[in-house]
């Protein structure tokens, strides 16, 4: 915590704070991260190969109508 004082202390204390959270300051290991980090891109990448047009599938419908229509609760 700052020490009491003028409004510009408190600024350039929030300043020097990260701006992501470590792992550990929720109790958690440090490769918790790491876990997060790829769980996220195995979402994205699912994701994205859902989105794939599939020609037997789609037939005269186009990518972007595909996005589109893609529901936005896989998104998350």
């Amino acid at each position: 915590m700052p020490q009491d004082g003028s409004l510009q202390s408190y600024t350039d204390y929030i300043t020097i704070l990260p701006t992501v959270d470590q792992p550990e300051v929720f109790g958690q290991h440090c490769n918790a991260d790491i876990t997060a980090l790829i769980i996220e891109s195995r979402i994205l990448c699912e994701t994205l190969i859902s989105l794939e047009v599939q020609h037997s599938a789609s037939e005269g419908e186009s990518k972007e109508e595909k996005v589109s229509t893609f529901p936005s609760g896989h998104l998350k």
